[in-house]
C-alpha cells in the first residue's frame, strides 16, 4: 500500500483498476464516435475517416506539348523527358506557378522561367540518352477540362485551353485561364 500526502491510501489492484477503467472509457468513448460520428475534433482520429463522400463532376489535368521546327505540336508525357521531374511533380509545379499569387504579370514570367527550364532540361536529358525523343524549338502548357456535370461521365467531352504562352484569342463562350 501507497499513502498519498493527502492521506489517501492507494493499493496496486486499485492502481490497476483505474487504469482498467480508463483504458474502458476511452475505447467505450472511440466505439460510440463510430456510430455517432461528431465533426473533426477527436484527438485519436485526425483525418476525416467517417465523413460524407465528395462527388466530383469535373476533373482536370495539365498538359505538355513540344513544338517542332516544322510548327507540329507532340505530346510529351514521359517521365524522362523531364527528369527529375517526374508526371505529378511537373503537375504540382505547373500548378502553383500557374494559381499563386494574385499577379498576372508574375504568373507569366514564373511560368515563362518554368517553360525555359524546361525546355532546357528536355535538351540536357536529350543530351545525356535519356531518352530520343524528337527535337522541338519550344514549349506549350495546356490545361485539359473534363466536365460531366450535364452527362454522363463515358460523355463528357474534354475542353483545352493554353496556360503557357497565353492564348491571344479564344473561342466564343470559352474561359481561359484568369478570366472570370
Amino acid at each position: 500500500m501507497m499513502t498519498h500526502k493527502s492521506g489517501i491510501v492507494f493499493s496496486a489492484a486499485l492502481r490497476k483498476k483505474l487504469i482498467v477503467i480508463l483504458i474502458a472509457v476511452l475505447a467505450g468513448l472511440q466505439a460510440m464516435y463510430l456510430f455517432y460520428p461528431l465533426p473533426e475534433f477527436w484527438p485519436f482520429s485526425p483525418y476525416p475517416m467517417f465523413s460524407g463522400k465528395i462527388i466530383q463532376k469535373r476533373v482536370s489535368n495539365i498538359e505538355i506539348t513540344g513544338v517542332m521546327a516544322d510548327g507540329r505540336e507532340i505530346p510529351l508525357d514521359i517521365s524522362e523527358y523531364f527528369y527529375p521531374f517526374n508526371r505529378t511533380k511537373l503537375r504540382t509545379s505547373i500548378m502553383r506557378s500557374a494559381w499563386s499569387g494574385r499577379d498576372r504579370k508574375n504568373k507569366h514570367n514564373k511560368l515563362g522561367e518554368l517553360q525555359n527550364y524546361l525546355l532546357n532540361q528536355y535538351d540536357v536529358t536529350k543530351k545525356a540518352d535519356y531518352h530520343n525523343g524528337p527535337s522541338i524549338v519550344d514549349l506549350r502548357i495546356y490545361r485539359k477540362i473534363w466536365d460531366w456535370s450535364e452527362n454522363l461521365p463515358q460523355e463528357a467531352k474534354s475542353n483545352t485551353f493554353s496556360i503557357y504562352p497565353p492564348a491571344k484569342t479564344k473561342s466564343p463562350g470559352a474561359k481561359l485561364h484568369g478570366d472570370k
